[in-house]
């Protein structure tokens, strides 16, 4: 019984891919000043262009909506830095989430 609660609360939250296709908003790139159409266009570009499949790592980390969004602002943060190349903040986030323990470095 537990198990189908924990399903019910996940499909209440839904997933990376849910919150992402919601409705087209235009949304900064998480790496430059570049502007796409939708929050979708600039996940894409992120996997395709520099590396970093959000998608990918949600779904392997199991993260629920506000996980979603706790990552993504932990990439932002990462990026911001005046140092920051795409492939280091790739490499940080790739590494936040290969720690296995918790909290990760977004939570």
């Amino acid at each position: 019984m537990m198990d189908t609660e924990n399903e019910r609360a996940g499909e209440e939250d839904g997933d990376f891919e849910d919150w992402v296709d919601e409705e087209a908003v235009p949304t900064k790139c998480l790496f430059t000043e570049r502007v796409f159409a939708s929050a979708a266009d600039c996940i894409n570009h992120a996997s395709e262009t520099h590396g970093l499949d959000l998608v990918a790592l949600a779904r392997r980390l199991k993260l629920d909506t506000y996980g979603c969004v706790r990552l993504v602002n932990f990439t932002r943060e990462i990026a911001a830095r005046s140092n920051a190349t795409p492939e280091k903040v790739v490499s940080e986030v790739e590494a936040g989430a290969a720690s296995g323990g918790s909290p990760r470095p977004w939570e």
